[in-house]
């Protein structure tokens, strides 16, 4: 029988100034909208810009909705918004 196990969630905390968190999240949107537009042209069959390699839209939603729980989450906290 196997076995699973959930890992644990560690969170880490980074002292940048706020303008370089900003560009890191910049970043992490264009990634986002990259992933975005490979769903997009895997269940359409076109896209307007960069596209990642990927088996399936399923899976460029899932990785898009990854980024944008980070994208959220440091946009929060940059806006002073800490839990």
């Amino acid at each position: 029988m196997a076995t699973f196990s959930i890992p644990v969630r560690k969170t880490i905390t980074l002292r940048l100034d706020a303008n370089d968190v900003g560009q890191i999240n910049d970043g992490l949107e264009c990634r986002r909208m990259t992933w975005k537009r490979t769903a997009r042209y895997l269940e359409f069959g076109h896209a307007d810009g960069e596209i990642e390699e990927c088996s399936s839209a399923r899976e460029a939603n899932s990785i898009a909705a990854f980024y944008d729980r980070i994208v959220a989450e440091i946009q929060r906290q940059l806006d002073g918004k800490h839990r």
